[in-house]
């Protein structure tokens, strides 16, 4: 992968050509998780070209790339489609072309995919407790 890819790529040279996880090898996705990782860097926003399961071609679509991640032997680049409220969550491997645009993302959707993201994970999800904490949840049958 050298040459060609900025100081990025110069500094990650040789980190990403022998990435594996699990049964799947991503050696020939390194120049697509280096400009991803620019654009995570830099906060620019991409045109990607996507081939989504059980579909012929590819779909193209501008996303704002968050974060990658290791998921059961799987890449995945989390991030939103700025024409949607949602996360959109892409395989790295699904991703077929891949353009860093001049476009810089909105800093106030990444303040609020955080919140949400940290919602997740404390497994509130917008509720500060649970559904059944005043009794009202389903009930065991004594014997």
């Amino acid at each position: 992968m050298p040459g060609g890819e900025g100081r990025l790529g110069l500094a990650l040279d040789g980190s990403v050509d022998g990435w594996q996880r699990g049964v799947k090898d991503y050696a020939a996705a390194g120049p697509t998780i280096l400009r991803l990782v620019e654009a995570i860097v830099t906060r620019r926003r991409c045109k990607v070209g996507y081939r989504a399961p059980g579909r012929p071609e590819a779909k193209r679509f501008p996303y704002d790339p968050y974060r990658i991640l290791s998921v059961q032997g799987g890449l995945y680049v989390v991030g939103k489609v700025p024409a949607y409220s949602n996360l959109a969550t892409l395989a790295i491997d699904r991703i077929e072309a891949l353009e860093l645009l001049e476009e810089r993302r909105s800093r106030s959707t990444r303040r609020s995919t955080r919140s949400a993201t940290r919602r997740r994970r404390s497994g509130s999800c917008g509720r500060s407790r649970s559904p059944w904490s005043s009794g009202s949840g389903p009930t065991r049958r004594r014997t």
